[in-house]
């Protein structure tokens, strides 16, 4: 189709397998980058492969050698396209749209010698403008004068001019290429010009290449006239052509358009061929049409007897992986990419194994997520090299499992190979955040006293490091990527609303991170929401039984927005109702269910199952408000009634007279007996089994209370009760010395609340109710504020934390004992650094003496690689900012010792003994080594000392130890830019590159008034 070179013959090969070749048949001497200068070059852009060897100079086995390794590394499947260079191209372009533009608008005449005045369409160079590269010659007119004489006609026998078209016709030749000085003759000249210009020639094929170019940038009006006009002139139509039309409906999935084309090639007998069968495909696969992709080959099959190549494949199975309302799409996308291997004998290429690991990434099925990475391997295997779009498939696959460290792991190696990063990578990586929130085992980590709300806010502080790394890097915001934080917080705040339904605060936290992303943040960044954003709000609105919202939402994102809603909102709605236990919800829900089904999504059987599940779940509380209902519908009967005057007969009149029962006996209403296994009974078992406390004594005091004051009479009235006291006698009580709290409260408050004697005691004991200055409500709030002062002293280091006692054990659970039982703590700050610091622990578990501590590496002391793993944002960093973040150590360092030296000079401050005379001994005598020592140490704990970080290695002097100094680098300067008078050879090289470069200053000059002249006459 175009011309061949010899780059076109060597396609196969890398361009690194292309200079050794050249290196191998050539030497280094031949014409083009040498070998060296190619590992150089690819060295530059990081391009090297991992496991390069640098090249052994002059041996001839090692560059045969390296010559094969380099096959392992072929070139992209995709050359230089000739449709994108013409695109590229403005000029060119330009030119093209207004040429077509003329052609609508005013069609050119085919009356010859029309085009010799014609203003519209001139000759593209003129008389005066063409170039004379050679003398002209009058040989040719003179012998064709002597000709003319021989043959003896006479001029007014001549015959006439044929017509071009007769011409053309008897000929063979196309009209274009004929001239008749008519306007089309112009209008032919002028676009071969043009494609020209664009590196076309002025064929069919040509022609192809300019219309696909003005066609894929949608100018249709002007590619259809310019395809008019090369049918008229003879250059055309084809099937080819009419292929590069439909690009345009094609890519907009007009179908309607791309149909009428093949419907006029079928008019004018021209059979359509693959090309134009693969372009209707594509219209239907952008019309969101996926299933008339496969309709379009069985009958290209079928009826035009063509058989399908690897771009039919490619397209089929990216209509398989779009293809959502067919439940087997991934299993016949499977079949389809065996059965291009094994069947028809093609080789996977890239749009093949791409659109295969998109089908596979999308199942949840943790067996298609291998399999997904199982083709991956298969496509480096057969010389592929993973792009953005392999790592994005991989990326989504281990999404849908939430593997948060595979994510990372494919992240860290895009860095490594230098694929760049993209927002759709970002996106997803949040996305399997949030799936590894949904998919953890929450009864393992309840058992396991794991902090959940903690796990949840490191993944969230992950996710929005993210967010802040892609501010700081200025990229333009993408609607997945908010998307992708809007699920997080809605699917963060339902999982608090679960599992932890206590914490309010944690709700409200994540909820009010949600409301502020869907209320502000889109409109923030100027992203208009999408299905995706209102089914992430609608499913928390659903949660929250928050009907009416979700309701409102739904209908404005239908009838405002125009968006179809997806499967899963219609189920959040449809789950919402039925949850409800509102009446009608399940009438409303079978309405949402039957709008999906108009939708043309598929019910599955699963859906229908949980639908049942549900709606028997919610039984209960939809019986619950029915009850509610009827409640409050019978007290406003009963109130409205009472208004109107209207007497309810409550009693029996008395008018009525009663009839003496005559078996009275029988008409006792009995209770029913109670069944033995309920608490009803054991209470009942209680109150005729236990003697109350104030039948405990035969006698009572003098005050009327009762006895009980002594341990004996203590001890025997709970031992009618059938208590066995554990305090027999005061010296089994646990040190009442210790007590500091109770002695408090007996001497602000009296005997203190729940006590034996004040349960229900009588008037002096307890107060009896709980309202008032003296009841017990203002008591207890009395007692709780001393507690609340002595844990507040504690709290405030005023007091001791007090360490662990036996009685403790009573309000402690089980793994606290436990922890504290393996740890040996005492208190609860070494119980909280045992459970802190796992490394500060023995294999037994028992607490590590301070000296057997190892603390941890400090900052400025910690390797790069230790520096990323502790980060927890360094899978998604590029290499720039984790070694900008590796610098600044530095500046850490820096802060940390002015931290350390200030709070060191606040000690020294208040240390600090004014008015003290200091006696040093003078002579022989003094502590000399004990002074300086100290003088020391006070200069270091004021910040003034320079010590040095490591021990010197010299000792003593040597020439090198003054090379670092302030004077060494000022010599060193000096030497460096010392004058030295020019030499003769210096001086005469100085002097030809003058007159060389005025020269040149002349000559360009002398062509610019050239040029200048040349273009005054037009």
């Amino acid at each position: 189709m175009w011309r061949t070179s010899c780059a076109a013959r060597s396609k196969g090969l890398s361009p690194y397998a292309q200079a050794l070749k050249q290196v191998a048949l050539k030497g280094v001497v031949a014409i083009g980058p040498s070998a060296k200068e190619m590992e150089i070059d690819m060295y530059r852009r990081g391009t090297l492969p991992a496991d390069y060897r640098p090249p052994v100079q002059g041996k001839w086995d090692d560059t045969i050698e390296r010559w094969a390794y380099a096959w392992q590394f072929p070139a992209e499947e995709e050359g230089d396209d000739v449709v994108t260079s013409v695109e590229k191209n403005d000029k060119a372009m330009q030119d093209l749209l207004e040429f077509g533009s003329r052609l609508a608008s005013s069609p050119p005449s085919t009356v010859p010698k029309s085009g010799r005045h014609s203003t519209t369409y001139t000759v593209p160079l003129s008389a005066t403008e063409q170039l004379h590269l050679l003398v002209p010659s009058q040989k040719y007119d003179v012998l064709e004068d002597d000709l003319n004489d021989l043959s003896g006609t006479p001029d007014e026998k001549t015959r006439p001019v044929m017509a071009v078209e007769q011409f053309s016709e008897e000929m063979n030749i196309p009209i274009a290429y004929l001239d008749d000085e008519s306007e089309r003759t112009n209008a032919s000249k002028e676009l071969s010009v043009i494609m020209s210009g664009a590196g076309l020639d002025f064929t069919e094929e040509g022609l192809v290449v300019a219309l696909s170019a003005l066609a894929r940038q949608h100018y249709y009006d002007a590619a259809r006239a310019i395809f008019l006009f090369a049918a008229e002139v003879g250059l055309g139509p084809n099937a080819e052509m009419y292929k590069a039309l439909m690009k345009h409906s094609s890519s907009q999935g007009k179908v309607n358009d791309s149909m009428a084309l093949i419907e006029e090639m079928k008019t004018r007998g021209i059979t359509p061929r693959i090309g134009n069968w693969h372009e209707l495909m594509r219209s239907f696969h952008n019309a969101g049409d996926y299933s008339a992709v496969a309709q379009i080959v069985d009958n290209m099959k079928m009826y035009a007897n063509i058989e399908p190549n690897e771009v039919t494949f490619a397209l089929q199975l990216r209509a398989l992986s779009k293809d959502t309302l067919q439940m087997n799409s991934l299993a016949e996308s499977i079949q389809l990419f065996d059965q291009m291997e094994n069947v028809y004998g093609f080789i996977a290429a890239r749009p093949h194994y791409d659109a295969l690991m998109f089908s596979l990434s999308q199942s949840p099925l943790p067996e298609m997520r291998l399999r997904c990475e199982e083709l991956a391997q298969k496509m480096e295997l057969m010389g592929i090299p993973w792009n953005a779009t392999t790592f994005l498939n991989l990326i989504r696959a281990s999404q849908v499992v939430g593997d948060v460290d595979a994510v990372e792991r494919y992240l860290a190696k895009m860095r490594d190979d230098r694929v760049p990063v993209s927002m759709l990578h970002l996106s997803w990586a949040v996305q399997a955040h949030v799936q590894r929130l949904i998919r953890a085992d929450y009864e393992q980590m309840k058992e396991q006293k794991n902090d959940i709300y903690a796990m949840w806010l490191e993944h969230m502080n992950t996710c929005f490091g993210i967010y802040e790394l892609v501010v700081r890097r200025g990229w333009e915001m993408q609607v997945p990527f908010v998307n992708a934080l809007l699920r997080l917080c809605c699917q963060t705040t339902i999982l608090s609303i679960e599992h932890l339904p206590d914490n309010a605060s944690a709700i409200g936290k994540f909820e009010e991170q949600a409301n502020k992303i869907w209320a502000d943040t889109f409109e923030e960044w100027h992203l208009k929401k999408d299905v995706y954003s209102y089914e992430c709000y609608i499913a928390l609105l659903a949660h929250q039984q928050r009907i009416n919202e979700a309701e409102k939402l739904f209908q404005q994102m239908v009838l405002q927005e125009d968006l179809v809603p997806s499967r899963r909102t219609y189920e959040c709605l449809i789950f919402m109702h039925l949850s409800s236990g509102e009446e009608g919800g399940a009438a409303r829900a079978l309405h949402y269910l039957e709008a999906m089904e108009n939708a043309r999504l598929p019910v599955r059987a699963s859906l229908l199952k949980k639908i049942v599940r549900v709606n028997n779940a919610a039984g209960y509380k939809r019986d619950m408000k029915r009850r509610a209902r009827r409640i409050m519908q019978a007290r406003e009967e009963y109130l409205s009634r009472r208004q109107e005057g209207i007497e309810f007969p409550l009693q029996p009149s008395p008018e009525v007279a009663v009839v003496p029962a005559e078996g009275e006996a029988e008409m006792v209403a009995q209770p029913l007996p109670v069944p033995a296994d309920t608490t009803l009974a054991w209470w009942e078992q209680w109150k005729k089994m236990t003697v109350s406390k104030h039948e405990l004594f035969a006698e009572e005091n003098a005050d009327g209370t009762p006895k009980g004051e002594t341990f004996d009479e203590k001890n025997a009235a709970l031992a009618q009760l059938g208590i066995n006291s554990a305090f027999k006698t005061p010296a089994d009580v646990p040190a009442l010395n210790k007590q500091q709290l109770l002695p408090k409260i007996r001497q602000q408050e009296g005997e203190v609340a729940g006590s034996l004697w004040a349960l229900d005691g009588g008037e002096l004991a307890y107060p009896k109710n709980g309202g008032g200055p003296d009841g017990w409500g203002v008591r207890l709030w009395r007692e709780r504020a001393v507690v609340k002062q002595a844990y507040q002293a504690v709290l405030d280091g005023k007091a001791a934390v007090p360490d662990f006692s036996e009685m403790g054990k009573a309000v402690r659970v089980a793994g606290d004992q436990l922890d504290i039982e393996e740890s040996g703590a005492t208190n609860p700050g070494e119980l909280a650094d045992w459970r802190k610091y796992p490394q500060h622990r023995y294999d037994d578990g028992s607490m590590k003496p301070v000296s057997e501590i190892a603390h941890a590496v400090p900052p400025s002391a910690e390797f790069v690689w230790q520096g990323e793993q502790r980060d927890s944002l360094a899978p998604y960093k590029s290499d720039a900012e984790i070694a900008l973040e590796s610098d600044n150590t530095f500046y850490a360092q820096v802060n940390d010792e002015a931290t350390s030296k200030t709070k060191a000079l606040v000690e020294v401050l208040q240390n600090k003994e004014e008015d003290v005379v200091k006696l040093t001994s003078q002579g022989p005598t003094r502590k000399s080594k004990y002074d300086y020592l100290e003088k020391w140490r006070d200069m270091y704990r004021h910040g003034t000392l320079e010590a040095p970080e490591a021990p010197t290695v010299r000792f003593g002097r040597s020439p090198d130890d003054h090379h670092d100094s302030l004077a060494s680098s000022v010599r060193d300067w000096y030497r460096r830019n010392k004058k030295t008078p020019a030499t003769q050879a210096q001086l005469q090289r100085w002097e030809a590159e003058e007159v060389r470069s005025s020269e040149e200053r002349s000559s360009k000059k002398a062509l610019q008034r050239n040029k200048c002249r040349r273009q005054r006459p037009r």
